[in-house]
């Protein structure tokens, strides 16, 4: 990850420990008092509970859904939180990261060096 997405992006990264039978699941610890409250979700499909937790909370527009199965699900997730967070490709170059690793037309199409 620290190659394909730029090390700096990864330092505001924060893995989510949440303790099971929280009656809103793992929403419980993101919507936590103690926890920061500007905040982006990236998760798998949510349950019902979490999602309504959220909305509950008026910040459903914080999570970002991943799809799983997909081999670009993260990838995908992470140019809607872009768009979203309004996080520009100069932004992204800023931090040492290209759009390119995000697109997967563009990562998966050959670079040509100019001649």
């Amino acid at each position: 990850m620290r190659s394909l997405y730029a090390i700096d992006l990864l330092k505001d990264i924060q893995y989510m420990r949440w303790e099971a039978g929280h009656p809103d699941r793992k929403a419980g610890a993101v919507l936590d008092p103690v926890m920061p409250q500007d905040f982006w979700w990236l998760e798998d499909r949510l349950d019902k509970e979490e999602l309504a937790a959220l909305q509950r909370a008026g910040r459903a527009d914080r999570y970002v859904e991943v799809d799983s199965l997909g081999p670009w699900g993260f990838a995908d997730a992470c140019l809607e939180l872009f768009r979203r967070a309004r996080i520009t490709e100069a932004d992204v170059k800023r931090v040492g990261g290209s759009m390119r690793l995000f697109r997967k037309e563009e990562f998966l199409s050959p670079v040509i060096a100019p001649a």
